[in-house]
């Protein structure tokens, strides 16, 4: 399995429209071939530092959500209003599950 890491800081107050954002991305991701979960954090309440893990069946599952999800990404967050203060990072990643 694969994941998309996602990073980012929006600043102080921001928790109720990052997971928002979140929210309508999963969405999104739900409607792409090879989705298997989403999980969002808070890094840092006092920063606004927020990411997420999107785990999906494979690589390339992985990278055709990316490329078609991050111009929506982009309206969804200009329509709530967050802008990175930070350049927010995403990169995909191979995952690794231990056995029993």
């Amino acid at each position: 399995m694969y994941a998309i890491l996602i990073h980012t800081t929006y600043g102080p107050g921001t928790r109720a429209r990052a997971e928002q954002m979140a929210d309508r991305v999963t969405q999104d991701f739900r409607t792409r071939p090879g989705f298997k979960s989403a999980t969002f954090y808070e890094a840092d309440a006092i920063e606004g530092e927020y990411g997420g893990l999107v785990i999906w069946e494979t690589k390339e599952a992985a990278e055709a959500a990316l490329d078609a999800s991050l111009a929506s990404a982009h309206l969804i967050r200009d329509g709530l209003g967050l802008q990175p203060q930070r350049i927010g990072n995403h990169r995909i990643v191979e995952i690794y599950e231990p056995k029993p």
